[in-house]
């Protein structure tokens, strides 16, 4: 009896879907951006951002106004850290693509600001 429970426990678990909480047949959630920190930093890129949300994939791309985000870090579910490519001064908007094609944009989430040439030290 037991060997029999064992291996109906077995076959159960390998076709239940490797998506754990998703009903088989039904889509993954999409990624949602509730907001990025810090939400500027300047034109010249290389800020460490932390993108903040739901169902951000350990796989998935970001872009700060179309320019993709590098040294991506997954922290947990709900949080990203990358750092921003360069941009013109100005708003942009945040995208978030997971490997199963899902994304989501948060519009005007970033700023780029311009950042003042270093001042030369006095003679």
């Amino acid at each position: 009896m037991a060997d029999r429970l064992r291996s109906s426990l077995l076959l159960l678990a390998l076709a239940l879907p490797a998506r754990a909480g998703i009903p088989s047949g039904a889509e993954p959630p999409a990624p949602m951006i509730a907001r990025v920190e810090p939400s500027s930093g300047g034109a010249e890129g290389g800020t460490r951002v932390a993108v903040i949300g739901f169902n951000l994939s350990p796989d998935a791309m970001v872009s700060f106004g179309g320019v993709p985000a590098t040294d991506v870090v997954y922290v947990r579910p709900g949080r990203i850290e990358v750092t921003t490519g360069p941009g013109r001064p100005g708003r942009v908007s945040v995208s978030v693509w997971n490997p199963d094609g899902r994304h989501a944009s948060r519009g005007w989430a970033y700023r780029y600001v311009k950042t003042a040439p270093p001042v030369p030290a006095p003679p």
